[in-house]
């Protein structure tokens, strides 16, 4: 399984601090590798918006608490 950047529901879904072009590029090819859909509402957020996507990224980092 491939490892993934530190990504949860919450922290793709909402915009944060760190808007590194660096940081996105790692969380969007770990989404593409996992193969949840994501889309980029602005040029610095990233969204799993998505029932199933959100579903899927639980599996793999947890639900958000």
């Amino acid at each position: 399984m491939p490892s993934t950047p530190n990504c949860s529901s919450a922290a793709c879904s909402t915009p944060t601090a760190d808007e590194s072009p660096d940081i996105m590029h790692l969380c969007r090819q770990s989404l593409d590798q996992l193969d949840i859909p994501w889309r980029m509402p602005r040029p610095n957020a990233l969204s799993v918006a998505r029932r199933e996507g959100v579903q899927r990224l639980d599996t793999f980092i947890g639900p958000k608490s």
